[in-house]
């Protein structure tokens, strides 16, 4: 078919396109269905299973030979993935009981991070905590001014 010939039409197609090329909402095609699977993979899976052994035994012998590409891909196969491990976080801070205190608590750490006694990843968490906690004392707060007001409203209608 060249580029002049028409494309014969489909039922439910349609070539409208928007002013930046993607197809209107009159396409009423309804495409592949929800949940069906793909063909090609188990085909390609029962291929590789076929010759597994002769292609890793071919990986091996490229990644000795220093095909890092090859040597990765074994890595990833025997290797689980490496977790983030992080060390103690060595910073003084003084107990939080108050959003105000969680404040001077966050100033503290950045001033350590800053001084290049903390890291950035590590600070971002510990103030992460910090504003867990200070939310938490907040709804703690709440909680006793609003029970504090629901009592004072009971006293007065008796």
């Amino acid at each position: 078919m060249t580029n002049t010939e028409k494309k014969p039409d489909l039922p439910g197609k349609t070539d409208e396109r928007d002013k930046k090329g993607r197809f209107t909402s009159n396409q009423t095609s309804p495409g592949r269905r929800k949940g069906s699977k793909n063909k090609l993979a188990p085909s390609v899976r029962a291929l590789v299973a076929a010759d597994a052994e002769e292609i890793v035994k071919a990986m091996i012998i490229k990644a000795k030979s220093g095909n890092a590409h090859c040597g990765a891909a074994l890595l990833r196969l025997v290797c689980a993935p490496l977790r983030e491990t992080a060390d103690p976080i060595m910073i003084d801070l003084a107990a939080i009981s108050t959003p105000s205190e969680a404040a001077a608590a966050i100033s503290t750490v950045i001033a350590a991070t800053t001084a290049g006694k903390l890291s950035p990843d590590a600070a971002k968490d510990v103030v992460n905590m910090i504003a867990m906690l200070s939310k938490a004392i907040e709804t703690v707060d709440l909680e006793k001014r609003l029970s504090t007001i629901e009592e004072t409203i009971k006293k007065s209608k008796v």
